[in-house]
């Protein structure tokens, strides 16, 4: 090193150190003649996990792998201009439940705040996996894009400091209205096979989004998030929405559509044998939404069951904290629609039955089965004296509607629970 006191400055030509297999290397320069020092510095870096936690002695994450980076590094950007190249090469850690295995490929790092990763590969807990990513700091809002591929996932807890969310205190009037919330992008195209983790299960999962200003509030959210569910249970649906801001976005209008059935004494999801007392068992669900500065339109979503199947259109406002949707049931073994309206608020929505459209959607479906039943025109000499067929279709269709009409005071299980019922 060369260093001039006069000027205060000081050129590294060389400084490098090796302990056992893990080398370090770099030059450069520095002044501190003015205010704020300045510096530049490039090098390499060559690692061994394992040796280096052995070193440390610390087990947390219990990392193993090789780890081989050039870097180049300045105090510009206030000391986050680093750049350079990562390679990773096996490398495992661990951070219970989770766990990374055999994971190789290259980080590329523009700067601390714009890292990208591609066609990274691996093992988590064992399931294959592989992902690209690029995530980027804009003026405090993380810009994450990622890709994944992952052949299932098992967890049988979350990630230590999520299930802290469910004891914090409520304080849904200061989350919503909240100036500080702290926003994110999310650019995302995932697959997964078999999921079973804690108060949900299903045999796949398809999601993507693509969502400006997420925050906890939702208040000033742009952007589209559709998604696709193979048959499976939420087994607690309370739990299960305080894990994950996506995850509540995915099921927010299922978790109401079942809330306003309670409310209505509508028995919306099949508890038979082969579920247990409260899961909300699904054989399908798929959904496509809209965000338009934080009021989410629920452009179309579909939830089937063994016993029904559900559809909701509308708008969920949450700057207003207002709901404005319309859902549709479908009892499987009568294919006889149930149409009603939910309004209120998150907390507190409320329900009641569209006879208008019930009705309406009832003696569509019966007038077009009769239609289609018998295609071929039917003429008759005296316009006012109909046929004998017709005479008895007439008939056929009016006690239909009869009966269906009398059907939707008792087309769903009524809760014994419920007093008065």
């Amino acid at each position: 090193a060369k260093t001039d006191l006069g000027k205060s400055n000081a050129t590294i030509e060389q400084a490098s150190l090796r302990i056992l297999d893990n080398a370090f290397r770099t030059s450069g320069q520095v002044a501190w003649g003015e205010n704020t020092p300045t510096y530049r510095f490039s090098g390499n870096l060559k690692a061994d996990l394992a040796q280096i936690v052995q070193m440390a002695n610390t087990t947390e994450f219990q990392p193993k792998g090789k780890l081989e980076a050039a870097f180049t590094a300045t105090d510009k950007k206030e000391g986050k201009d680093i750049s350079g190249l990562l390679t990773l090469q096996n490398i495992s850690a661990l951070y219970p439940p989770l766990t990374l295995t055999e994971v190789n490929g290259q980080i590329k790092i523009l700067s601390l705040d714009e890292i990208t990763g591609t066609d990274l590969t691996g093992l988590l807990n064992g399931e294959k996996f592989t992902t690209s990513f690029a995530y980027k700091n804009k003026q405090n809002v993380m810009d994450l894009l990622i890709k994944l591929n992952l052949a299932a996932l098992t967890l049988e807890k979350f990630p230590t400091g999520t299930d802290s969310k469910e004891t914090a205190p409520d304080n849904k009037e200061t989350d919503r209205s909240s100036a500080a919330d702290n926003l994110f992008n999310l650019n995302a195209a995932i697959t997964i096979g078999e999921i079973n983790i804690p108060y949900f299960r299903t045999q796949g999962l398809s999601l993507q989004t693509d969502l400006q200003n997420i925050s906890q509030s939702l208040t000033r959210t742009d952007g589209t998030v559709s998604f696709s569910l193979q048959p499976g249970a939420v087994t607690n649906m309370d739990k299960l929405l305080k894990q994950n801001k996506i995850i509540q976005i995915i099921l927010l209008p299922l978790n109401l559509l079942d809330s306003v059935g309670k409310k209505l004494n509508l028995n919306l999801f099949s508890n038979e044998n082969q579920t247990k007392k409260g899961e909300i068992a699904l054989t399908k669900g798929e959904g496509h939404y809209t965000f338009t500065n934080g009021v989410m339109q629920i452009d179309s979503t579909t939830f089937e069951s063994a016993l029904t199947n559900l559809n909701a259109t509308g708008t969920i406002d949450f700057p207003a904290d207002k709901l404005n949707m319309k859902a549709s049931a479908t009892l499987v073994t009568k294919q006889t629609p149930v149409v009603f309206k939910i309004t209120g608020t998150l907390d507190n929505p409320s329900g009641k039955l569209d006879v208008t459209d019930t009705l309406g959607s009832v003696l569509g479906g019966i007038l077009n089965y009769k239609a289609s039943k018998d295609s071929a025109p039917k003429t008759n000499s005296s316009a006012e004296t109909p046929t004998q067929e017709q005479s008895a279709t007439l008939k056929e269709t009016a006690q239909d509607v009869k009966a269906a009409a009398k059907a939707l005071g008792n087309l769903f299980k009524k809760n014994k629970t419920t007093s008065g019922n």
